[in-house]
């Protein structure tokens, strides 16, 4: 396994999913956005984390083991259905589960949170966990 820091591991990341972006068609916020402009957006749009949530000592030398969670945030306007909801998981499930990405390795994508609508908007998370080492 080859050593890679967070500010690669993120690039990579990052990489992939802006190589998948168009095929989603919705516009795509990143977590430190200053705002969304509601009324402008559409009907859907895609929020982007990234969190890097551990690390610990790997058996394999002087390596660490790192992992965390691209957070997918689907917003959706009330009312809209689910539809969108899943052809956004089928895509990011196609594009993004179960790859090595140049040292990061992603996981399964699961569906996370489910918020309550608020102001008009359902937010519906989709999880793939990743992991490299350092």
């Amino acid at each position: 396994m080859e050593k890679i820091g967070m500010v690669e591991a993120r690039r990579v990341l990052i990489q992939r999913f802006m190589e998948m972006t168009p095929a989603v068609g919705l516009p795509v916020f990143w977590e430190n956005r200053g705002g969304v402009e509601l009324d402008k957006v559409g009907p859907s749009f895609v929020e982007v984390i990234l969190d890097f949530n551990g690390a610990e000592a790997a058996s394999l030398g002087n390596l660490a083991s790192n992992v965390g969670m691209v957070v997918f945030a689907l917003y959706t306007r009330e009312g809209a259905g689910t539809l969108t909801e899943l052809e956004v998981a089928d895509r990011l499930d196609a594009w993004m589960s179960r790859k090595s990405l140049a040292n990061v390795q992603t996981g399964v994508l699961t569906p996370g949170r489910k918020s309550p609508t608020q102001q008009g908007w359902r937010r519906v998370e989709w999880l793939i966990p990743f992991t490299f080492f350092s």
